[in-house]
């Protein structure tokens, strides 16, 4: 629920959650808000979309979200307006489920799917670009650990667009890795269970 907290959010601001399902990130938005807010909460799957629109009408918050059943890429072609924050919780590999102790859990993980998602996820963090407000900010996010899913896309897309620049984190993270220190990049860390 981090990346929702780093948004900086404000009473009437146009918020659009790019990967929106199942929609507790999209509710913590309404909620922190109150209300006071237009958020487009995009799901291009159907289960995924069904899930979303589920937890936003258990939650009472539907008086200020609108679904759109759409894939983010396709929706820069069709949005009519700019917003003043994007979150992009990016679809990943998944590894941040991996267990090192239930080998049942190593399946959501392989390196080709790893690179292949880096690519969507740059994408997407392209898309957003083009449906920000001038004034908005971009919180990109994803439950990966690897370094070509996060600090490497946040990279090449820093070096496409100068004009973009990272910011401190309102939240303080756990840590930041140092060859990247340059870059403001949060990681916050699976919590660990004691035994």
């Amino acid at each position: 629920m981090m990346p929702a907290l780093c948004l900086d959010l404000q009473p009437g601001q146009k918020i659009l959650d790019m990967a929106a399902a199942p929609g507790s990130k999209t509710t913590q938005i309404a909620s922190i808000l109150r209300g006071k807010c237009q958020i487009t909460a995009l799901e291009k799957f159907g289960i995924r979309h069904e899930k979303l629109t589920h937890t936003i009408d258990m939650q009472g918050a539907g008086e200020c979200i609108t679904v759109v059943k759409m894939d983010a890429l396709d929706y820069v072609d069709t949005a009519t307006e700019k917003y003043d924050r994007i979150l992009l919780d990016a679809p990943c590999s998944s590894d941040g489920r991996i267990n090192l102790a239930d080998e049942r859990t190593y399946k959501w993980f392989s390196e080709a799917k790893s690179i292949a998602k880096a690519q969507l996820q740059l994408k997407m963090l392209e898309a957003a670009s083009q449906l920000l407000s001038p004034t908005g900010r971009i919180v990109y996010s994803t439950c990966s650990l690897t370094r070509g899913e996060n600090e490497k896309v946040i990279n090449a897309f820093l070096r496409k667009h100068p004009e973009f620049k990272t910011i401190p984190s309102l939240i303080t993270s756990d840590y930041v890795l140092p060859e990247y220190q340059n870059m403001t990049v949060g990681r916050w860390l699976p919590s660990q269970v004691q035994e």
